[in-house]
């Protein structure tokens, strides 16, 4: 038995049948997801801003390292040529005079 809107007892068991099927599929319908894939569907083309920094990290530290490395390298290189340069017009001096 099921009491409709009007407050009329129904005892007919196909429309019983009908409204708990109807009921069935409210419970199934879940509308608390529905603004959640909303707002996933929107953003879903943002990267995930953590693992986008720590990546981005990662890269400038390595390009800074890269970078005082060259520096350094290319400071002992200048030095040392610049002592071979003179050693070297050192010793083209001595021969020549």
């Amino acid at each position: 038995m099921y009491t409709d809107h009007s407050g009329e007892l129904i005892t007919d068991v196909q429309k019983i049948w009908q409204v708990s099927k109807q009921m069935q599929q409210v419970q199934k319908d879940d509308t608390s997801r529905g603004f959640t894939d909303t707002v996933s569907w929107l953003t879903s083309w943002f990267p995930n801003l953590a693992t986008w920094l720590k990546k981005a990290l990662v890269i400038l530290f390595f390009v800074v390292t890269i970078v005082v490395c060259l520096f350094v390298s290319f400071q002992c290189i200048l030095t040392c040529l610049m002592s071979i340069t003179k050693k070297c017009q050192k010793e083209v001096w001595k021969y020549s005079s």
